[in-house]
């Protein structure tokens, strides 16, 4: 079979009442049709279905609120996942997941099991989130409640009795239309991923931009309100000519300094104040070497970690490739061993680590991965985090390396003032002097500190230009990514209703617009369906049209791998509302039909108390359940 992703097959149903079983079956891709006579329990294995895979359950029957939990394995994208959920009358429980099979998982301690809440967190990911990895479904953001879930994914593939016959949706309480129209556009394969990451990717240059607005208003106010001027060019030429004219007090010194020790009342230096001061000055070298090591240490930890997180994102990306990983991994081979350099030996055969010898269980390795995708992600999350932790580490240790630097050039300036200290009527002349050069240097730190201010402006400035522009592209991009999205929702909306038509026109002669119909228009977010502009039929032939869109959906996403359905479908609604014993005979047949002609992998599951004689048995569930012996077999 062919697998389109994303493809989800329901293998194994369990449901528990403390330890006692009261419900154990195998299903399998294709057909699988639920038997038992009216109030007999179908419902109930359906709608514990839907709440094992992550659906909050509205209605919950007395037999169900009888068990405690239930245990679904489950293939996501051909890869097996063990579910458990605990029966909770809010419906928001959390899922435990186990990475194998539903033997494995039963064998296997409870370390190897990870729990994950109804809800996302800050600092925790939700069942929602991932499932979506391993279906390789894009995080869909919702205006009005953060992002799609499996819940809402579900509840336009589950067609129930108690939601109304009507509603294209499983019946909510919280149910908006704009949520309901991501969902069905998602579904239908209209949503880009790209599209997701260059919204996120458009906010944040957008915030980045109003940041860089503020921040350049407050410094141009408060250069502004002090009269000062705050251009890069006006502050580099104060800067000069500060320069300029401490060189010249600087000459005049030396031409003072000269003079005075050509003079008969020559002083010797006094030391004590340059040695003071040339004490200072090796110790500033001495910490700017420290802070500049420091730097160094940062920035390569800084490297060797982004190296490491490049290299997980490359281990998510190739663990959800396929399961070739399993199949590598039996290949690895040493020719000797790492301890003692002795040779080792070929296996004979045998399907063991060359090393020690340990059997290989090939099928296990496949079910490990979905555990390793999991634990990956934890990783690359907290690298993520350390990360962002020594960025902030580097810019700290600059902005203390610039602040040394300026005592250091202060200090050295001071130490070379201070080599000649003349007792004489020059020397009051050279301290003169002494006090305009220390004047100078007060401006030059001054000027220094607006040309901090200065070379920021500068940059907010660019930095708001150059995000300008990157929000134009994005927004570009958006646009163009939109209007593709259009056209190929525009064509998955006519295969739909091309199947649906298909499915109308093989019904059997009861309702005059189901023989030739011309259209079919449905709407996600109004929650309708109508047939050449007809809505009001007659109840069984709204059954028919709710049924008959579902798997005409279902039936496009087999033939189109852009569909981002689930390949998945749950029906108990063939025989309500009145309907006539060969009208959902010959319904259950189309279904069939199409699950026959396609050989891409799906499942339909189906409910009946009426199941079609053309059915083969190996397409039953279980046996056929009663008042008298229940789906459910409780104590």
């Amino acid at each position: 079979m062919t697998l389109f992703k994303p493809t989800l097959i329901l293998k194994r149903l369990a449901i528990y009442s403390g330890s006692y079983v009261a419900y154990d079956e195998n299903f399998h891709s294709g057909v699988n049709v639920i038997r038992g006579a009216n109030s007999s329990g179908k419902s109930t294995i359906l709608n514990f279905i839907f709440f094992a895979l992550g659906g909050s359950l509205v209605h919950w029957s007395e037999a169900a609120l009888r068990c405690s939990h239930c245990v679904a394995e489950v293939e996501v994208n051909g890869k097996a996942v063990t579910l458990r959920r605990y029966v909770d009358e809010g419906s928001n429980a959390p899922v435990d997941m186990f990475g194998g099979s539903f033997a494995d998982a039963m064998s296997a301690p409870p370390d190897d099991w990870k729990r994950y809440p109804y809800r996302r967190s800050q600092g925790k990911e939700s069942f929602s989130q991932v499932m979506f990895r391993l279906l390789e479904m894009p995080d869909v953001a919702l205006e009005s409640t953060g992002s799609v879930t499996m819940h809402q994914v579900l509840r336009l593939l589950y067609a129930d009795q108690l939601s109304p016959v009507d509603d294209l949706f499983y019946q909510d309480g919280i149910d908006f239309p704009q949520n309901r129209e991501a969902v069905g556009n998602l579904i239908c394969g209209a949503f880009d991923e790209k599209i997701y990451d260059l919204q996120l990717t458009l906010k944040r240059k957008e915030k980045e931009y109003q940041l860089a607005s503020a921040e350049l208003r407050s410094i141009i106010l408060l250069l502004g309100g002090a009269g000062q001027s705050f251009s890069l060019e006006t502050v580099m030429a104060q800067a000069t000519a500060l320069e300029e004219k401490r060189d010249k007090i600087s000459a005049e010194i030396n031409v003072a300094e000269e003079a005075l020790y050509n003079s008969e009342n020559e002083d010797k230096i006094t030391l004590s104040a340059y040695q003071k001061e040339f004490k200072i000055v090796t110790g500033l070298q001495s910490e700017l070497k420290n802070v500049d090591d420091s730097i160094s240490s940062v920035e390569l930890d800084y490297a060797d970690s982004q190296q490491y997180i490049n290299f997980l994102k490359d281990k998510i990306s190739a663990l959800q490739q396929s399961g070739e990983v399993a199949k590598y991994i039996t290949e690895v081979k040493f020719g000797s061993c790492p301890a003692c350099h002795a040779e080792i030996h070929e296996n004979d055969g045998i399907a063991c680590c060359s090393l020690c010898k340990a059997p290989f269980d090939k099928e296990r390795a496949q079910e490990r991965i979905v555990g390793i995708i999991n634990e990956t992600a934890i990783q690359l999350r907290q690298s993520e985090i350390l990360q962002s932790k020594r960025l902030t580490k580097i810019e700290e240790l600059k902005e203390s390396r610039d602040i040394l630097r300026n005592k250091w050039r202060t200090s050295s300036k001071r130490l070379q003032s201070l080599q000649v200290l003349p007792s004489s009527e020059k020397r009051d002349h050279l301290r003169e002097l002494h006090k305009k050069i220390g004047y100078v240097d007060h401006q030059i730190d001054d000027v220094a500190n607006k040309r901090k201010l200065a070379e920021k402006v500068t940059s907010l400035t660019e930095a708001k230009e150059r995000l300008r522009g990157e929000v134009e592209s994005l927004t570009t991009s958006i646009e163009k990514i939109k209007a593709e999205q259009a056209a190929r929702l525009q064509k998955s909306y006519k295969d739909v209703a091309d199947e649906v038509i298909d499915l109308l026109k093989k019904d059997l002669l009861r309702e005059d617009a189901f023989e030739n119909p011309q259209s079919v228009y449905f709407s996600f977010a109004k929650n309708e369906l109508t047939v050449d502009g007809k809505q009001y039929f007659s109840a069984s032939s709204r059954v028919i049209l709710k049924s008959s869109f579902l798997v005409g959906m279902m039936a496009a996403a087999l033939k189109k791998s852009y569909f981002r359905h689930l390949r998945f479908l749950l029906i108990d609604i063939t025989e309500d509302k009145g309907m006539e014993v060969v009208r959902t005979y010959n319904f259950q047949n189309q279904v069939v039909n199409i699950s026959n002609e396609s050989e891409v992998d799906h499942q339909f599951i189906l409910a009946t108390s009426m199941p079609s004689p053309e059915l083969n048995e190996e397409l039953f569930v279980g046996k056929y359940s009663s008042r008298d012996e229940q789906s459910l077999r409780l104590i």
